[in-house]
Protein backbone atom coordinates (compact mmCIF):
# COMPACT_ATOMS: atom_id res chain seq x y z
CA UNK A 1 0.00 0.00 0.00
CA UNK A 2 1.21 3.61 -0.67
CA UNK A 3 2.24 5.49 2.48
CA UNK A 4 0.22 7.47 4.40
CA UNK A 5 0.94 10.20 7.65
CA UNK A 6 -0.25 8.98 11.03
CA UNK A 7 -2.61 11.12 13.45
CA UNK A 8 -2.40 9.67 17.16
CA UNK A 9 -5.32 11.39 19.23
CA UNK A 10 -5.05 10.58 23.25
CA UNK A 11 -4.60 11.37 26.79
CA UNK A 12 -1.62 12.11 28.72
CA UNK A 13 0.14 8.91 30.32
CA UNK A 14 -1.18 6.51 27.92
CA UNK A 15 2.14 5.88 26.25
CA UNK A 16 2.12 7.95 23.50
CA UNK A 17 5.19 9.15 23.47
CA UNK A 18 6.51 5.84 22.98
CA UNK A 19 4.28 4.77 20.08
CA UNK A 20 5.30 8.43 18.24
CA UNK A 21 8.45 7.35 18.31
CA UNK A 22 8.62 3.93 17.51
CA UNK A 23 6.11 4.73 14.24
CA UNK A 24 8.50 7.88 12.98
CA UNK A 25 11.23 5.20 12.72
CA UNK A 26 9.37 3.47 10.48
CA UNK A 27 6.85 6.26 8.68
CA UNK A 28 8.40 7.99 5.82
CA UNK A 29 6.59 11.07 6.60
CA UNK A 30 8.69 14.00 8.85
CA UNK A 31 6.74 14.01 12.80
CA UNK A 32 5.84 17.48 14.09
CA UNK A 33 6.72 18.16 17.07
CA UNK A 34 4.94 16.40 20.36
CA UNK A 35 1.31 17.57 20.88
CA UNK A 36 2.47 20.74 18.32
CA UNK A 37 -1.01 22.20 18.65
CA UNK A 38 -0.39 23.03 22.65
CA UNK A 39 -0.07 26.80 23.32
CA UNK A 40 3.64 26.83 23.74
CA UNK A 41 4.34 24.23 21.02
CA UNK A 42 4.94 25.03 16.97
CA UNK A 43 1.31 24.77 15.88
CA UNK A 44 0.42 26.89 19.11
CA UNK A 45 -0.64 29.89 17.63
CA UNK A 46 -3.74 27.97 15.76
CA UNK A 47 -4.66 26.82 19.49
CA UNK A 48 -3.99 30.37 20.82
CA UNK A 49 -5.70 32.50 18.07
CA UNK A 50 -8.99 30.31 18.35
CA UNK A 51 -9.05 31.09 22.22
CA UNK A 52 -8.93 34.67 21.73
CA UNK A 53 -11.70 34.97 18.83
CA UNK A 54 -13.12 31.73 19.00
CA UNK A 55 -13.75 32.08 15.24
CA UNK A 56 -14.03 28.11 14.16
CA UNK A 57 -14.00 29.11 10.16
CA UNK A 58 -10.00 30.58 11.15
CA UNK A 59 -9.65 27.41 13.00
CA UNK A 60 -10.47 24.83 10.64
CA UNK A 61 -8.52 26.48 7.64
CA UNK A 62 -5.39 27.15 10.07
CA UNK A 63 -5.65 23.48 10.92
CA UNK A 64 -6.04 22.34 7.13
CA UNK A 65 -2.70 24.60 6.90
CA UNK A 66 -0.31 22.95 9.35
CA UNK A 67 -1.55 19.14 7.80
CA UNK A 68 -1.19 20.05 4.25
CA UNK A 69 2.50 19.66 5.44
CA UNK A 70 1.87 16.02 6.03
CA UNK A 71 3.58 15.73 9.05
CA UNK A 72 3.04 12.37 11.31
CA UNK A 73 1.36 13.86 14.63
CA UNK A 74 0.81 12.71 18.50
CA UNK A 75 -2.27 14.87 20.10
CA UNK A 76 -3.60 15.43 23.50
CA UNK A 77 -7.47 15.85 23.53
CA UNK A 78 -6.80 16.93 27.29
CA UNK A 79 -5.07 19.99 26.58
CA UNK A 80 -6.78 21.76 24.38
CA UNK A 81 -9.95 22.47 23.19
CA UNK A 82 -12.37 19.75 22.20
CA UNK A 83 -13.17 22.10 19.03
CA UNK A 84 -9.66 22.21 18.06
CA UNK A 85 -9.84 18.09 18.07
CA UNK A 86 -12.43 18.11 16.20
CA UNK A 87 -11.06 20.20 13.24
CA UNK A 88 -7.88 17.96 13.68
CA UNK A 89 -9.81 14.81 13.13
CA UNK A 90 -11.86 16.26 10.15
CA UNK A 91 -8.67 17.86 8.59
CA UNK A 92 -6.89 14.31 8.96
CA UNK A 93 -9.54 12.46 7.44
CA UNK A 94 -9.69 14.87 4.55
CA UNK A 95 -5.73 14.44 3.78
CA UNK A 96 -5.75 11.22 4.18
CA UNK A 97 -3.75 10.48 7.29
CA UNK A 98 -4.22 6.92 9.58
CA UNK A 99 -6.01 7.82 12.31
CA UNK A 100 -5.05 6.33 15.96
CA UNK A 101 -6.94 6.64 18.81
CA UNK A 102 -4.83 5.54 21.79
CA UNK A 103 -6.40 4.88 25.16
CA UNK A 104 -5.90 3.00 28.99
CA UNK A 105 -8.13 0.61 30.16
CA UNK A 106 -6.70 1.43 33.49
CA UNK A 107 -7.94 5.17 33.86
CA UNK A 108 -6.95 5.16 37.74
CA UNK A 109 -3.54 4.23 36.89
CA UNK A 110 -3.17 6.86 34.20
CA UNK A 111 -4.63 9.11 36.58
CA UNK A 112 -2.17 8.54 38.91
CA UNK A 113 0.51 9.02 36.59
CA UNK A 114 -0.53 12.24 35.36
CA UNK A 115 -1.11 13.60 39.21
CA UNK A 116 2.51 11.68 39.86
CA UNK A 117 4.02 13.64 37.20
CA UNK A 118 2.28 17.26 38.48
CA UNK A 119 3.65 16.76 41.92
CA UNK A 120 7.42 15.79 40.52
CA UNK A 121 7.66 17.49 37.45
CA UNK A 122 9.02 14.05 36.13
CA UNK A 123 7.17 13.73 32.44
CA UNK A 124 9.51 11.25 30.58
CA UNK A 125 11.70 8.55 31.65
CA UNK A 126 15.18 11.27 31.64
CA UNK A 127 13.59 13.44 33.76
CA UNK A 128 12.36 10.42 36.01
CA UNK A 129 15.89 9.43 36.21
CA UNK A 130 17.28 12.69 37.33
CA UNK A 131 14.15 13.37 39.57
CA UNK A 132 13.61 10.44 41.65
CA UNK A 133 16.75 10.23 43.35
CA UNK A 134 16.83 13.93 44.58
CA UNK A 135 12.90 13.33 45.93
CA UNK A 136 13.94 10.00 47.55
CA UNK A 137 16.69 11.42 48.98
CA UNK A 138 14.57 14.60 50.37
CA UNK A 139 16.53 17.46 48.32
CA UNK A 140 13.68 17.83 46.52
CA UNK A 141 10.05 18.36 47.42
CA UNK A 142 6.61 17.84 46.06
CA UNK A 143 3.37 19.44 45.32
CA UNK A 144 0.57 18.25 47.30
CA UNK A 145 -2.43 17.62 45.95
CA UNK A 146 -5.87 18.75 45.78
CA UNK A 147 -9.05 16.52 45.91
CA UNK A 148 -11.19 18.40 44.10
CA UNK A 149 -8.48 19.42 41.28
CA UNK A 150 -8.11 15.53 40.87
CA UNK A 151 -11.73 15.03 40.80
CA UNK A 152 -12.32 18.10 37.97
CA UNK A 153 -8.96 16.28 35.69
CA UNK A 154 -10.95 13.44 36.21
CA UNK A 155 -14.27 14.67 34.84
CA UNK A 156 -12.63 17.00 31.78
CA UNK A 157 -10.33 13.73 30.74
CA UNK A 158 -13.72 11.65 30.45
CA UNK A 159 -15.40 14.81 29.00
CA UNK A 160 -12.83 14.94 26.21
CA UNK A 161 -12.56 10.89 25.63
CA UNK A 162 -16.40 11.24 25.18
CA UNK A 163 -16.59 13.81 23.16
CA UNK A 164 -13.77 12.79 20.69
CA UNK A 165 -15.42 9.17 20.45
CA UNK A 166 -18.62 11.25 19.14
CA UNK A 167 -16.96 12.89 16.51
CA UNK A 168 -15.20 9.57 15.07
CA UNK A 169 -18.88 8.08 15.00
CA UNK A 170 -21.13 10.41 14.07
CA UNK A 171 -18.83 11.90 11.66
CA UNK A 172 -17.98 8.37 10.47
CA UNK A 173 -14.03 9.11 10.51
CA UNK A 174 -12.66 5.76 10.06
CA UNK A 175 -10.03 5.01 12.58
CA UNK A 176 -7.98 2.01 14.76
CA UNK A 177 -8.18 1.69 18.66
CA UNK A 178 -5.14 0.85 20.07
CA UNK A 179 -4.71 0.46 23.93
CA UNK A 180 -2.02 0.57 26.06
CA UNK A 181 -1.89 -2.33 28.05
CA UNK A 182 -2.84 -4.22 24.77
CA UNK A 183 0.19 -2.72 22.92
CA UNK A 184 2.48 -3.17 25.76
CA UNK A 185 1.43 -5.53 27.70
CA UNK A 186 -0.10 -8.00 25.34
CA UNK A 187 0.33 -11.84 24.73
CA UNK A 188 0.92 -11.10 21.13
CA UNK A 189 4.25 -11.21 20.14
CA UNK A 190 5.64 -7.58 20.08
CA UNK A 191 7.12 -7.89 16.71
CA UNK A 192 3.63 -8.98 15.00
CA UNK A 193 2.13 -5.89 16.35
CA UNK A 194 5.45 -3.92 15.25
CA UNK A 195 5.24 -5.39 11.73
CA UNK A 196 1.15 -4.70 11.95
CA UNK A 197 1.39 -0.85 12.39
CA UNK A 198 4.26 -0.78 10.09
CA UNK A 199 2.47 -2.21 7.02
CA UNK A 200 -0.45 -0.61 7.69
CA UNK A 201 1.00 3.31 7.54
CA UNK A 202 2.97 1.49 4.19
CA UNK A 203 5.85 2.47 6.51
CA UNK A 204 9.66 0.43 6.23
CA UNK A 205 8.60 -3.11 7.81
CA UNK A 206 12.60 -3.97 8.15
CA UNK A 207 13.23 -1.30 9.90
CA UNK A 208 9.97 -1.92 12.58
CA UNK A 209 11.12 -5.10 12.93
CA UNK A 210 14.44 -3.64 14.19
CA UNK A 211 12.90 -1.49 15.93
CA UNK A 212 10.44 -3.19 18.43
CA UNK A 213 12.24 -2.52 21.45
CA UNK A 214 10.90 0.78 21.23
CA UNK A 215 7.28 -0.35 22.13
CA UNK A 216 8.63 -3.10 24.45
CA UNK A 217 9.81 0.16 26.65
CA UNK A 218 6.27 1.79 26.14
CA UNK A 219 5.20 3.04 29.46
CA UNK A 220 7.96 2.48 31.06
CA UNK A 221 8.82 5.61 33.32
CA UNK A 222 7.54 3.47 36.25
CA UNK A 223 5.72 6.24 38.18
CA UNK A 224 4.90 4.04 40.96
CA UNK A 225 8.46 3.69 42.06
CA UNK A 226 8.09 7.20 43.39
CA UNK A 227 4.66 6.94 45.09
CA UNK A 228 6.31 5.92 48.23
CA UNK A 229 7.63 9.11 48.66
CA UNK A 230 5.02 11.37 47.58
CA UNK A 231 2.62 12.49 50.83
CA UNK A 232 -0.44 12.30 50.21
CA UNK A 233 -0.67 9.51 47.21
CA UNK A 234 -3.28 7.13 49.74
CA UNK A 235 -5.11 9.79 49.34
CA UNK A 236 -4.36 10.12 45.63
CA UNK A 237 -5.60 6.65 45.21
CA UNK A 238 -8.78 6.83 46.76
CA UNK A 239 -10.05 10.10 45.49
CA UNK A 240 -9.72 8.68 41.54
CA UNK A 241 -10.99 5.32 42.94
CA UNK A 242 -14.22 7.48 43.64
CA UNK A 243 -14.26 8.80 39.94
CA UNK A 244 -13.42 5.98 38.10
CA UNK A 245 -14.86 2.41 37.26
CA UNK A 246 -11.37 1.05 35.72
Amino acid sequence: MSSVPYLIVTLRRTGGTSLTNFLSEVSPFPTAEHEPFNPDRVWGHVTRAFRETRDVAALDAGVSQCLAQKSNIKHCIDATPIRLTQALLRAAHRQGYRIYLLTRKSESRRLQSLFLAFATGAWGVKEAEEIYPTIISGARSVQSFDAEDVRRQAQLDAGALGQTLSILRYEQLPYRWLVFEELYQSDEPLEDIALDLAAELGGDVETARSRTYMLAGGGRQNSAAIAAHVPGFDKLKQVIGECTVY
